[in-house]
């Protein structure tokens, strides 16, 4: 029996679960083939307390926190681990210290040695949780964890696929966000006006994935234009009612994952030349100058 611990009993945490749970009987006289245990910060949230008791028997370790969290978490728990555990991240976040992505904060945090992969993609928790599909591409730093995780998530409503660009993949997972801040912002345009959005993010995420590492291939995965569709699409993304509450006028009192980050991503962009045009427009709105809206409607063609 597989024994996977997940760290972070939010919503995320609560919807892996779940996928994994759902399928775990072969038949119904078979043993179950998975074991799930949580931990959170929030005692209401677990139903384990020794932690680090858990992180030594565990095959499996989901990390469901924020990114900044990631190397406080990781630290805490590294002499705990065993060799042969794979430890799973699906923050798509960037620290706003560092700018470091958050598969690079798995890398600086863990032993050389230490096997981890990274789930990116189409994962709303709210259809997970209810039974509905998702998908992800998986990649990290070892063929062998990677292979293990894919074949965890066999025979789940979650399509899981091998991937050789944690890079990529890591840059695709944050400007889905930022991207989807712009789609909010033309909601009131039409399915057309978000085609065409869309479209120029996927030529903009090209330029941007190749000019810090990645491959532009990726942006045609699950991680990237698979996300980007889910994300800029879903009127229950903070992101996209970020966009369109910042595009009414508002001021907004929350923040979403792509105004967070934003920032700090445009400064890496800007190590490497000119912002790109939709990209530069999204930091205009988010930094609530008053033509913002403007500037986005024109990167994607739109005279208003």
């Amino acid at each position: 029996m597989k024994k996977i611990l997940i760290i972070g009993g939010g919503k995320l945490g609560q919807a892996i679960a779940k996928v994994l749970g759902g399928e775990i009987w072969l038949r119904h006289d078979e043993a179950p083939k998975s074991e799930v245990w949580f931990w959170d910060v929030d005692p209401t949230l677990r139903n384990i307390d020794d932690l680090y008791e858990y992180v030594k028997k565990a095959d499996f370790i989901f990390l469901c926190v924020p990114t900044a969290v990631i190397p406080i978490v990781l630290n805490d728990i590294k002499a705990s681990l065993n060799q042969s555990v794979i430890l799973i991240g699906a923050s798509k976040g960037i620290d706003q210290k560092t700018g470091k992505f958050a598969h690079e904060l798995f890398a600086e945090n863990l032993p050389l040695e230490q096997g981890f992969v990274f789930l990116l993609g189409p994962m709303l928790a709210s259809e997970l949780v209810v039974d509905l599909p998702g998908g992800a591409v998986c990649a990290g730093n070892k063929i062998v964890a990677i292979e293990e995780v894919v074949l965890l998530f066999d025979k789940t409503k979650l399509l899981v696929k091998p991937h050789d660009d944690l890079r990529g993949a890591s840059v695709c997972s944050v400007l889905k966000n930022i991207y989807a801040i712009a789609s909010g912002v033309v909601h009131d345009y039409g399915m057309n006006a978000r085609g065409m959005l869309l479209t120029k993010a996927v030529e903009e995420s090209q330029y941007i994935v190749e000019v810090l590492g990645g491959n532009s291939h990726t942006v045609l995965s699950l991680a990237g234009l698979g996300d980007l569709i889910t994300t800029g699409s879903c009127e229950l993304s903070r992101n996209f009612s970020y966009g369109k509450s910042r595009a009414g006028g508002d001021v907004c009192d929350f923040e979403s994952e792509g105004s967070v980050s934003i920032e700090t991503f445009a400064n890496l962009l800007k190590e490497k030349g000119e912002l790109p045009l939709l990209f530069s427009a999204t930091l205009s709105v988010v930094r609530g100058e008053v033509d913002s809206k403007e500037k986005v409607l024109r990167a994607i063609g739109i005279k208003d």
